[in-house]
This record gives structure tokens, C-alpha cells and sequence, in this order.
């Protein structure tokens, strides 16, 4: 329907991105006004996470059929990958991927505020870059209820909702369906609903898939919600994001006050329409009386002053004279890496999510990004248990060395100040917790 091409802004002098309808499109009525209903969403709304529209226009081209019309739009020129490139190289660990899903459903709570419906959120339509996850292509979009007689269904197969196959007006539950869709993919590497036609999609059944246990509950529950068959039982945008970004439970409110129960992890409770929306549920119900829980609070706190006097009776005596301890006895020996909350494997899995992620949103050179993953690959194998004899050795020298890379690559340019700085942070504590390990054994 579309291309886009690298442009300059002469007025302004900037790098902006044209995107104008193909001369096929432009022969459809009904295509060419997508890019103008494209142009008036974006003018609607303003949002870190949606893509710029700064112009739009209508260029007049002679040709043998007399001239026509090719509509563009100016836009901001986005630096990175789409979503779905990234999905392909693999799943994506759970922290970047709640981080890429609440973003999303940040900008599609702002449209959806505004009355706009996007139609088509998929990974394709999804940019990931160094200022973080920019939603694109409003071409289809449409505003909340406002059916449209193209004669065509709009959005693609495997991430539209089934409501879609009936030509239902245009509401913000069609898009939680398809961000639900994309958060299952982005931690399983594959669409949970591979449909590739919309006559596949007629008979097909949707039925939320499991998802893997990395995903805590309230998020697994919540993903699931979304991806309900029914539209009312989805939760909203803004809802969804919350639950995944690992926000307080929430209670959901209706319009009339009325307080139901919470989203659990077995997702007992119907996920809510979208007259509905989440709020944080009550500290204190209703009819608790303050003086009670006054007493029980000093309560606690009388028990928890009792506890540390008698501790510090028993124990600072042995701390500050030595000899007190038994004959032969040893003083404890200092907590085990596995103890701590960086240990080695957490900390290998949290460099590899920081990396792929800055390479996915374009923060550091395609070639020396190559380069990167083989360092964290060496430094992968020297740290499995099963290596003996002087792999701790190796293991400091792997980290020394990728340190030593990261800062060259710095020098060079062909990495982001901040992407270096926070993967060198974690190989800074990756090295402190090795050597705990050691220690300990």
C-alpha cells in the first residue's frame, strides 16, 4: 500500500521519513483515504511511544492517464528495528518483553482516551529504538464505533480478534487483543494464533494458549484476559500494561463504584469491558475500626523490640569476645553466592536481556553487535559448573575482556554512552558474584 523513504527537511534542516501510497493504491478511493485518516489519528494525539506526524500532503504527478494524486505523510525518522525482526532472532526474556508491552499499551491507552482505534497492532508495526518502543501505521484506523463500508476486513489474520470476522465497529478491545497476541509471542518465539488468511481464520479456534512459567501470574493472567474470545471479558490497554509491568493488584471498578474482585493468576474473575477500569483496591475496608489497628500495631511493635533485646543479649557477647565460642568452634562461614540476590545465572540472563535489547532498538553498530554476542557466548560457557581446573581464571579474563571491548567500542562511537554504561554495570557485578562463588566453595 505504502513506501518510505529517508528524506531532509530543507525548511528545517532534519532527517524525516516521507511515506507515500504506491500508484496502485492510489487508483482505490478507499486506500488513498487511509493516508489521510492515517495523517488525522496521528494529529490527534501526542505521545512518546507514537510515531510523529508532522505534515501531510497531496503531490500531483502527470502520467499517461492524464496525472493523479499520490498522497504522503512527513514523519519522524525512526532509528532501530520492527518488533517482529527482533521475535525472529528468538523470545525474548521476560523483563524486555514486560517492558515492551507496557510501553505499547501505554500509546494505545492515549489513543484509545481519544476515541482512536489502531486496527492492526502486530510486532510489523511496532519500532524498538534507542528512545524506546514507538507504535506505527495509523492507516487504518478508525474512530471508536464508527463502521466503515469498505467491503474489505481490515487488520491482519493472526492478530485481529474474532469479532473482526464480523464486522464489528471498531473498538479499543480489538486492539488489546493484538497487543495480548504480542506479548505471548515476544516470550514464546511464536504467534499464538498462526493464522495466515481470513478464511483459515473462520475456522479457527481461539483459545489462549499457555504461557511459559518465567511470566508471574498476574501477568500470565492478565495476558490471557486479553486474548479472550469475547471483547467485553478483556481487560483495558492501560490495565493490561499495568499487570505486566508488575504494578499493585488491582480492583476492578465499575462505573458505578461497586468493587469486584481482583485479577488472580487462575483468572476466576472476568476480565473487565471497557467501561470499566482498574483501580488500586483499598489498604483499609470500609467499618475497620482505627483503634484496632492502633493495638495491633503496637502490638507488633512490642513484640519485634522484645525480639531484638533478647537477640542482642545472646549473640553480643559471642560477636565482640571471641573466646566465648566452643572449643574447636568456627565463626559462620559468609552466605553463599546462591544466597545472594545477584547471583551468576541471574546476572548472565539480565546481561544477555540488556544486549539483545540495545541492539534491537539500534545502540550499537550492526557488525560490532556481532562481536558482542560472541564475548557473551565465551563468557556463557566458561561460567557453567560443569567447567574444572582454572575456569575461574578464565572466567575474570572473559569479563575483563568484554569490559575492555565495551570501552572500545565507546571510543569508536559505534556504541550508545548509555548502553555501554549499563551493560558494563552488570558485568562489574557479574565479576563481584563469581568471585563470591569461589570463595564459598
Amino acid at each position: 500500500m505504502a513506501q518510505v523513504w529517508r528524506a531532509h527537511d530543507l525548511v528545517l534542516g532534519r532527517q524525516v521519513a516521507v511515506k507515500t501510497v504506491t500508484s496502485q493504491a492510489t487508483l482505490d478511493p478507499a486506500l488513498r483515504a487511509g493516508a489521510r485518516r492515517e495523517a488525522q489519528a496521528a494529529a490527534r494525539l501526542t505521545h512518546p511511544h507514537i510515531t510523529a506526524v508532522h505534515d501531510y500532503a497531496e503531490l500531483e504527478i502527470a502520467d499517461d492517464a492524464g496525472g493523479q494524486l499520490v498522497p504522503y505523510l512527513v514523519m519522524e525518522l525512526l532509528r532501530g528495528e520492527t518488533l517482529a525482526d527482533r521475535i525472529e532472532r528468538g523470545p525474548i526474556p521476560w523483563p524486555q518483553a514486560a517492558s515492551i508491552t507496557g510501553q505499547i499499551a501505554s500509546a494505545l491507552a492515549a489513543a484509545h482516551a481519544q476515541g482512536v482505534v489502531h486496527q492492526d497492532v502486530k510486532p510489523a508495526n511496532i519500532m524498538l529504538t534507542p528512545s524506546g518502543v514507538k507504535v506505527l501505521d495509523f492507516g487504518i484506523a478508525a474512530m471508536t464505533g464508527h463502521r466503515e463500508n469498505t467491503g474489505w476486513i481490515v487488520g491482519t489474520p493472526a492478530y485481529a480478534p474474532p469479532e473482526r470476522l464480523r464486522q464489528a465497529p471498531p473498538d479499543p478491545s480489538a486492539d488489546v487483543f493484538g497487543l495480548g497476541a504480542i506479548a505471548c509471542e515476544m516470550v514464546t518465539g511464536r504467534q499464538p494464533f498462526p493464522i495466515h488468511s481470513w478464511e483459515e481464520a473462520v475456522r479457527y479456534r481461539h483459545v489462549p494458549p499457555a504461557l511459559p512459567p518465567v511470566v508471574p501470574p498476574q501477568a500470565a493472567a492478565a495476558i490471557q484476559a486479553a486474548l479472550d474470545p469475547t471483547p467485553q471479558r478483556r481487560p483495558t490497554a492501560a490495565a493490561l500494561g499495568r499487570a505486566v509491568e508488575g504494578g499493585p493488584p488491582s480492583t476492578l471498578m465499575t462505573p458505578a463504584g461497586s468493587v469486584a474482585g481482583p485479577i488472580s493468576a487462575a483468572a476466576s474473575v472476568p476480565a473487565p469491558s471497557h467501561t470499566q477500569i482498574y483501580e488500586p483496591a483499598p489498604a483499609v475496608r470500609k467499618g475497620t475500626s482505627p483503634w484496632l489497628i492502633a493495638g495491633i500495631a503496637v502490638a507488633v511493635l512490642a513484640v519485634v523490640l522484645g525480639a531484638i533485646f533478647i537477640l542482642g543479649g545472646v549473640f553480643a557477647p559471642a560477636t565482640k569476645n571471641p573466646s566465648t565460642l566452643p572449643s574447636g568452634g568456627q565463626a559462620a562461614p559468609p552466605p553463599s553466592a546462591t544466597a545472594m540476590s545477584d547471583s551468576v545465572p541471574a546476572l548472565l540472563q539480565e546481561l544477555n536481556g540488556a544486549l539483545e535489547t540495545g541492539i534491537a532498538s539500534g545502540q550499537v553498530d550492526e557488525d560490532r553487535a556481532r562481536e558482542l554476542r560472541k564475548r557473551f557466548e565465551d563468557l556463557q560457557r566458561v561460567a557453567q559448573p560443569s567447567q574444572k581446573n582454572n575456569r575461574g581464571g578464565q572466567f575474570a579474563n572473559e569479563i575483563r575482556e568484554f569490559r575492555s571491548k565495551l570501552n572500545s567500542l565507546a571510543e569508536d562511537e559505534d556504541i550508545t554512552p548509555e548502553l555501554r554504561n549499563s551493560l558494563d554495570a552488570i558485568l562489574a557485578r557479574l565479576a563481584a558474584a563469581h568471585a563470591a562463588t569461589r570463595q564459598s566453595q
